[in-house]
């Protein structure tokens, strides 16, 4: 209601559910007593409970400002969502709780190492995926990114391991060396850990071995889907492309605003 009341609208400037405080839209939303007691029925009530490092409003202001203060895609706007939650859970993290490959947000590689995130799209009873890749350095910055379809019909696991054969070709051909790799599917990690014997995928990790040696690759990590999220809507464009689309020492328009939610101080 304050909000209305500065741009013009004469309104009761009180709270009309606790009739106690001037009405703004962090109370509104947090700090009204009955909407504190919605939150501690929701399931983020025990990331809600500490002292907030960065105001949960700042969270819902930090969403407006990457979706552009307008209703878009919903997809889109659900993912910049989860990067945006991801990240205040991460601020909000005491310093006994380091942060880990299991982390909700994008963490950057060792020092002297580059990080490949990868993913894939599938949508049933299509007759191609698409697949993504993207390569980043220790400060965020990308140093390269693809996008494309493959042809045929494949399930997720089959469409993954070909997103991480050719993420990793990607990689030698713009003369990536010593990279961390990481997906969200746990499945590809445990099959090139185990060196899994499978009829159709067997080729593809077979190759993706000797990738691995070739970009002297130290390690494949499972993460969070909202730690993954740029090579996550790279799929879903190269899905719907004609032809290979690569970016090498810039950002791609698709992913501009998820991009900077992961480098944002």
């Amino acid at each position: 209601m304050v909000s209305l009341r500065s741009r013009g609208i004469e309104c009761d400037v009180v709270c009309p559910r606790c009739q106690a405080v001037l009405e703004s839209p962090s109370h509104a939303i947090f700090d009204c007593p009955l909407s504190y007691m919605v939150w501690k029925k929701s399931r983020f009530w025990k990331v809600l409970e500490n002292k907030r490092a960065m105001p949960f409003a700042d969270f819902l202001r930090r969403i407006r400002l990457f979706t552009g203060g307008e209703a878009g895609d919903p997809q889109t706007i659900f993912d910049l969502s989860i990067a945006s939650f991801g990240e205040w859970q991460a601020l909000n993290r005491s310093p006994s709780q380091p942060s880990a490959v299991g982390s909700n947000v994008w963490s950057p590689p060792q020092p002297g190492y580059f990080k490949l995130n990868i993913d894939a799209s599938v949508i049933p009873g299509s007759d191609h995926i698409g697949i993504g890749a993207v390569i980043r350095d220790e400060e965020g910055s990308i140093l390269g990114a693809m996008a494309r379809s493959v042809g045929g019909s494949f399930s997720p696991f089959v469409a993954e391991c070909f997103a991480l054969r050719e993420g990793l070709r990607f990689a030698k051909e713009i003369k990536c060396a010593d990279i961390e790799v990481e997906t969200d599917a746990i499945n590809v990690v445990s099959a090139v850990e185990d060196n899994r014997e499978l009829s159709l995928e067997c080729p593809i990790l077979e190759d993706v071995k000797q990738l691995f040696a070739q970009v002297r690759s130290t390690c494949i990590h499972h993460i969070h889907r909202s730690a993954n999220l740029v090579a996550h809507l790279l799929p879903r464009f190269g899905f719907n492309s004609n032809c290979i689309n690569v970016w090498v020492n810039e950002i791609p328009s698709v992913v501009s605003n998820t991009v900077a939610i992961d480098i944002i101080d």
